[in-house]
């Protein structure tokens, strides 16, 4: 008798834990008209759970794994705060870039000669794809920012211990510290968002570079559209942490987890938000970004399930897919280069570099649940429009930003 009771017991226990998992937990604590999600009575539906209830001891040992489960409700916090949610990535990043001119399309700077040494000169020459994508080492430069300002060190790839400089005619190489601390100011550079693009000016110089009169070669002069310079990422550092990527080309549309799904599967797409993912904490619409070292692969983990990454179905299609939890398991075609081009950032498979994530071009229906037009697919890089260039917001909350793996 005692026996039939613990079972019956246990039978009432289940039930209870099964209906008590809070379904906030996959929800947005906004209103219907801000959710992205179709909400379904159960959650579990497709989950078959096969328990023996022949032994008392099974089913105990079924139910303290239930209740060792970490849903993390506390990252639904609804503490309202005076501080913002989150901070748009301005600016140049850091990273690895050639510069295409504006007003000369497929010119990009690069160094006059494969015997790159001190005093040497530039030249503006034309490629047909992107040094960038290519890696031409004698077209790529690494930028890093003095922190606190918007001056920048500008080393060549093709040899880091040289620098773009000014010698009061031509723009030449010259030696710099291998330090970034201690590299003169006088070697920096001023690099700032103008138009569109980015003006490129000398420490010491009150001019910026622009194009020869004839686009062979690069010298300074006054601001205006000559002036500006196009960067084509091939390498971008950003900071780990939790992201959300509005389409720059579709502004107000946001990539989007659809129906906040923690399955793998067909899941990716843009949606029009009413208020930013990270205002509301729309789980749906944020991912947790770390860089693997600093090589500047990137492992993007859903924040619905951080246990699934993007991936690319056969038909070119993004789809959500299974991601180990241990680092070192994950190899290249589940991370990402997260490149900054031409105003905006590009999604880059690590084992593909010519393609990168795209939204459909100018789709009127992107947004709608369930329209395969807003569905996430892969473009070429090469042609790629700015469907394919993301703005990325970080959550700089300090109340929900814990969420754990579910």
């Amino acid at each position: 008798m005692r026996r039939i009771t613990k079972l019956f017991s246990l039978i009432l226990s289940l039930i209870l834990i099964t209906v008590s998992v809070p379904m906030s937990v996959y929800s947005e604590e906004v209103s219907q008209a801000e959710n992205s999600e179709q909400i379904t009575e159960n959650r579990f539906e497709d989950v078959s759970l096969e328990t023996d209830f022949g032994d008392v001891q099974e089913g105990l040992e079924f139910v303290t794994s239930m209740d060792n489960i970490n849903f993390q409700e506390d990252v639904y916090s609804t503490t309202e705060t005076n501080t913002p949610t989150s901070q748009q990535i301005t600016g140049l990043p850091d990273g690895i870039y050639s510069f295409e001119a504006a007003a000369h399309s497929k010119k990009f700077i690069k160094t006059a000669s494969t015997s790159v040494i001190e005093g040497g000169t530039f030249t503006l020459t034309q490629y047909n794809t992107s040094p960038s994508i290519r890696y031409t080492q004698y077209a790529n430069f690494r930028v890093t920012k003095i922190s606190g300002t918007n001056r920048y060190i500008i080393r060549l790839m093709s040899n880091e211990n040289l620098t773009l400089s000014f010698n009061g005619t031509n723009i030449i190489t010259k030696t710099i510290p291998a330090n970034d601390s201690d590299v003169a100011i006088q070697d920096t550079f001023y690099i700032n968002y103008y138009n569109g693009g980015y003006t490129i000016q000398p420490y010491s110089s009150g001019n910026y570079l622009i194009p020869t009169s004839d686009s062979s070669g690069i010298t300074l002069g006054g601001i205006s559209n000559n002036a500006i310079w196009y960067p084509r990422g091939y390498r971008t550092y950003i900071e780990d942490g939790v992201y959300m990527f509005a389409n720059r080309g579709n502004l107000g549309l946001f990539m989007d987890t659809q129906y906040d799904s923690y399955l793998s599967g067909r899941h990716a797409q843009q949606y029009a938000y009413s208020s930013s993912p990270a205002s509301s904490f729309s789980r749906g619409g944020l991912f947790r970004i770390k860089q693997d070292g600093n090589s500047g692969k990137y492992i993007i983990r859903l924040m619905t399930n951080n246990l699934l990454t993007w991936g690319t179905a056969d038909d070119g299609y993004v789809i959500s897919e299974n991601i180990s939890m241990d680092e070192s398991e994950i190899g290249d075609e589940q991370k990402y280069y997260i490149v900054y081009d031409l105003s905006g950032f590009m999604l880059v498979p690590c084992n593909n570099y010519q393609k990168v994530i795209s939204a459909t071009p100018n789709s009127t229906s992107s947004g709608n649940e369930g329209s395969p037009d807003s569905y996430l697919k892969i473009a070429m890089r090469s042609t790629a429009t700015d469907s394919a260039r993301w703005l990325m917001y970080k959550y700089i909350g300090s109340d929900r930003c814990g969420a754990d793996i579910i």
